[in-house]
């Protein structure tokens, strides 16, 4: 008998265990405890009918070295308050905070915004949340979330090991150190001159980190601001490496869904269990379940429809029309519109062009220029037109603040795009073409400059104290936040109202018939 997929629906488990969470705790009963109970019948029933595909076996010593390697990028990158914790950790403590000390679902006593709802992708913070208020509420926080990042990065590199053999280890273990040509866009300030208007004046201020000047020392990734010096149309598609470090809740959840789906599309060939992906996907990071529209179109035309017709994809269409109500719910965005429409002079076109040529279009032409010339992708090739495509249209809205919707809707197809440069550049090799090889090699080595640099940091960094302690402990103590509802405006960025990006409406479809019902703070 051929065992079972473990890899497979332990993941499936890892995205629909949160989602059960909150359906149990955050509906009304009647609503979520059977919706919750399905997704659990879903996973035992198509564990044990499933069968593992030949070839996709990882050895004992193997899977040791990637839970090493998961632990160690983990520990160093601020998950469980090991390592230093970047700023975004600041909003990441408050809501675990929030999550373990108040009743479930979480409404604010703040008249401010109408005792508002949590309305955030809650994903990543809710299994956390849970093992903490069983077992050793806030002191032992960190510990549980330190055990839930490492399982999530641990599932992420068996995946990339998996479906990308022969050169699987090759790929995992330099998925982390690939970004794109940041240091090449952050010396475009010396094309200055070529630019016309003021957008030159933005590239300076912002790319050279506020006037400190060109010098490596003080790079880092760039954020490209357009010529109305507003962040909000800013061009930004983080690497791997830096969506894990700033913000893990989409990482993981982008990463492993669009594992599963490449599994389908290229293992099974059966479209089982694509709509409940997709649906468990919103949770964990509605702008990353957009993204895997490219991916999705990709399995759609390699699996047979008829596999379509399942119960499981039915559960998820009722599981994301749960999940889209509650994010209905959500106050009004302050920052959204057509990217292009804010381009005032041809700086800003040139500026862009610059931008998708470094992250997507020089990759992505070396890629299809081997395979075409080498043969080396094979049925590789209509997924990287795919991910190639969805990044250029990623590109085109912008949405949030700091424009979260390009940086997190590019997280499946450039998880897609940073492996298959890892594979293409093994197999050349393999292949003995050693010019293109090289090529490739010395632009993702390149490439690795942030990723490298900041992995030593924070190895360094580890024996010694943080400017700025953060943790789950004093998630309420460092900027005087009570909770989420309270987050403090910027001084920098005068009328954004930061604490309105976490906060939903009680006076809503959701607030009103599926949410479980609670007694307003003020009562």
């Amino acid at each position: 008998m051929r065992p079972r997929d473990a890899l497979f629906f332990g993941t499936l488990f890892y995205l629909l265990l949160p989602n059960a969470l909150f359906l149990s705790g955050w509906l009304r009963p009647g609503l979520g405890w059977p919706l919750a109970g399905l997704l659990g019948v879903a996973v035992v029933l198509g564990y044990r009918a499933s069968t593992l595909s030949p070839g996709t076996t990882t050895t004992r010593r193997t899977q040791v070295f990637l839970a090493l390697l998961a632990l160690c990028y983990a520990l160093i990158l601020g998950v469980g308050e090991v390592g230093h914790q970047k700023a975004d950790y600041d909003k990441h403590n408050l809501i675990f905070h929030d999550l373990i000390t108040r009743p479930h679902p979480i409404v604010y006593e703040n008249a401010a915004y109408g005792d508002p709802l949590l309305c955030y992708y809650l994903a990543y913070y809710l299994p956390t949340a849970l093992a903490a208020k069983l077992a050793g509420g806030v002191a032992l926080a960190r510990w549980w979330s330190l055990a839930w990042g490492w399982l999530g990065l641990y599932l992420a590199f068996r995946w990339l090991h998996r479906l990308f053999t022969p050169h699987g280890g090759w790929v995992a273990g330099g998925f982390l150190a690939v970004s794109g040509l940041d240091l090449a866009v952050r010396n475009f300030w010396i094309w200055q001159e070529l630019l016309d208007g003021s957008a030159g004046r933005y590239l300076q201020e912002y790319v050279l980190n506020l006037g400190r000047g060109p010098a490596l020392k003080f790079y880092v990734p760039p954020h490209l601001v357009l010529s109305n010096g507003l962040t909000q149309t800013q061009l930004n598609m983080p690497a791997p490496f830096t969506q894990f470090q700033w913000a893990p809740q989409h990482a993981l959840g982008a990463w492993l869904a669009a594992s599963l789906v490449v599994s389908q599309a290229r293992e099974s060939g059966n479209g089982r269990w694509l709509g409940l992906v997709a649906a468990a996907t919103l949770l964990w990071t509605p702008f990353g379940a957009v993204g895997l529209v490219p991916l999705l179109i990709w399995a759609v035309t390699r699996v047979e429809w008829r596999t379509f017709l399942t119960w499981e994809n039915g559960l998820g269409v009722v599981l994301a029309a749960v999940i889209g109500l509650y994010f209905l719910a959500h106050l009004p965005q302050q920052y959204t519109g057509f990217l292009l429409a804010n381009f005032q002079n041809g700086g800003d076109w040139l500026l862009y062009l610059v931008f998708m040529l470094a992250h997507v279009g020089v990759f992505a032409a070396l890629l299809f220029w081997a395979d075409r010339r080498f043969g080396i992708l094979g049925d590789w090739r209509a997924g990287l037109l795919a991910a190639t495509l969805g990044l250029m249209a990623s590109s085109l809205v912008f949405l949030g603040k700091y424009n979260d919707f390009l940086m997190r809707v590019s997280l499946p197809s450039k998880w897609l795009l940073t492996a298959l440069l890892l594979y293409a550049t093994a197999e050349l090799w393999r292949r003995r073409h050693r010019i293109p090889a090289l090529l490739l090699t010395g632009l993702l080595l390149f490439s690795a400059y942030y990723p490298l640099r900041e992995t030593a940091i924070g190895a360094w960094s580890l024996t010694r104290e943080p400017s700025v302690k953060r943790g789950i402990t004093r998630a309420t103590v460092n900027f005087g936040e009570a909770d989420v509802s309270r987050i403090a405006p910027d001084p920098r960025q005068p009328g954004a109202d930061f604490a309105a990006q976490y906060l939903g409406r009680r006076e809503s479809v959701f607030g009103e018939f599926l949410m479980k019902p609670t007694r307003k703070p003020t009562e």
